[in-house]
Order: structure tokens, then sequence, then C-alpha cells
């Protein structure tokens, strides 16, 4: 997801328009999923070391 991020970063720089207009939304999309999957990692860890410490 990293990667895809600084791909529409990149391509962000010289669009313009409807292009520039479709690449801000995907990077946001972008951005909530990364977002959404540390949460999920962080809640992971939580029942891991709630599991370990019984």
């Amino acid at each position: 997801m990293k990667l895809r991020l600084l791909s529409i970063d990149r391509q962000l720089a010289t669009a313009s328009g409807t292009w520039k207009s479709y690449l801000e939304e995907a990077r946001l999309s972008v951005i909530e999923a990364m977002l959404a999957l540390e949460e999920e990692g962080e809640g992971y860890l939580l029942l891991m070391r709630k599991d370990c410490s019984m």
C-alpha cells in the first residue's frame, strides 16, 4: 500500500483537472485502508497480549 501511495503522489505532482481529482480521492482511499489495517493490527496484538497473560 505504501508503494501505491508513493505512485499516486508522484502522479499527483504533474496531474491536473479530472485526473488530479481522481488521484486525490484514490490517495485518501489508500490512506484510509492503511489506517484501518494498522488499527486491525493493533487490535490483534492486544488480543495476543491478553491470551499470553492468562
